[in-house]
C-alpha cells in the first residue's frame, strides 16, 4: 500500500508534467467529483511539531571515527546534552589531536547523509 509521501510524490510529478491549462482542467474535474479535499490533504505539507524542552539536561554518547585509517582510529565521548556545535568542534579538535586542519561531518545512526 503506498504511503501518503508516495502519493504526494506521484501527484507532484503528475502536476509538473501537465501544462497550466491541463492542471486547471484536471483539478476542476477532481473538484467536480468532490475529491478536491482528498487531493489538498495529500499535497499539504504538515507543520512540524516541536515538543516541550526537557526538564532535565541529558547527555549524549558520541563515537568519532577517522574514515580510512589503518588501523582504525576512533574515540568514544560522553558529552553534555546542551553542548553547542561550535563547542563540539573544539572538543573534536582536542580529542583527535587536530589543529583545525581536518574536515569532519556529523551524521546519526547508519544514515549516510
Amino acid at each position: 500500500m503506498p504511503t501518503s509521501d508516495d502519493v504526494r510524490r506521484l501527484a507532484e510529478q503528475l502536476m509538473a508534467e501537465l501544462s497550466p491549462e491541463q492542471q486547471r482542467t484536471f483539478l476542476g474535474a477532481i473538484g467536480a467529483d468532490r475529491s478536491m479535499a482528498l487531493v489538498e490533504n495529500v499535497l499539504r505539507v504538515p507543520e512540524p511539531v516541536v515538543g516541550d524542552a526537557p526538564t532535565r539536561m541529558r547527555g549524549v554518547r558520541v563515537r568519532l571515527d577517522l574514515v580510512g585509517a589503518k588501523p582504525p582510529v576512533w574515540r568514544r565521548l560522553e558529552l553534555p546534552g546542551d553542548l553547542t556545535l561550535d563547542r563540539l568542534h573544539v572538543v573534536i579538535q582536542a580529542v583527535m589531536g587536530w589543529l583545525d586542519g581536518h574536515l569532519h561531518r556529523f551524521r546519526t545512526g547508519s544514515d549516510p547523509r
